[in-house]
């Protein structure tokens, strides 16, 4: 591989060449161990960047950093429940809580957030829907760099004009093809083929956040 040009990944329609696009834009790709003490610094030289730019801005990280970073409204988070839960710790206690807990990041950054789950039960928001998504069954070698792969996946889709719901399937695709390369060996299309997640939309994020306050204002 001569440049980062050569990665094989295709838009979301299947067209292929999806990085040579960006040949020469300005193209920012940031792979860093955040400590909470450089975090704050981080984001406010990511969010300069991205509004001189244009760009969007997605974070895949965890721990103290995570709620640092995410007052800086990336436009794209992806968490895992544990990952999430340490933001808001009832996301742990059922899994009524877990989806309230995506709704809870989302509206806060005011973007979209795929809170994945294992192999178990992912969910998605944006600031109009939830969606219920249940991971493609892989024989997968890893899990390493999965989460980089469905953000990228992600934005693929999501600059090829693709709604909510493709993007999202794409981000899970992208992060079965890199369980499947051991390492960070990059991203297995091929062997991912046919892994397709199944999605389906729970409500719109008014109507649950409703339900629930009325729920709340009934247990009184």
């Amino acid at each position: 591989m001569k440049s980062i040009y050569d990665i094989d990944m295709n838009f979301a329609d299947g067209r292929p060449d999806f990085l040579k696009q960006y040949k020469g834009k300005v193209t920012l790709v940031t792979n860093t161990t955040v400590g909470c003490g450089n975090a704050n610094q981080l984001g406010v030289k990511l969010r300069e960047i991205c509004e001189k730019y244009g760009c969007k801005l997605a974070i895949d990280t965890s721990g103290a950093a995570s709620e640092v970073l995410f007052n800086f409204k990336p436009d794209f988070v992806k968490p895992n429940r544990d990952e999430i839960a340490q933001i808001y710790p009832a996301a742990l206690e059922s899994e009524k809580e877990y989806q309230l807990a995506v709704i809870k990041l989302a509206e806060k950054i005011n973007g979209v957030v795929l809170c994945t789950n294992g192999g178990s039960t992912a969910y998605a928001a944006n600031n109009e829907v939830l969606l219920e998504i249940v991971p493609p069954v892989i024989a997968g070698v890893n899990s390493v760099g999965a989460g980089d792969a469905s953000l990228a996946g992600y934005l693929a889709a999501e600059s090829s004009g693709s709604d909510f719901v493709t993007a999202i399937s794409m981000a899970m695709t992208w992060a079965s093809a890199a369980c499947h390369n051991p390492g960070t060996a990059g991203l297995n299309m091929s062997a991912a083929k046919g892994a397709v997640a199944s999605i389906k939309t729970i409500g719109a994020i008014g109507e649950i956040n409703l339900q629930n306050n009325l729920l709340i204002g009934g247990s009184k």
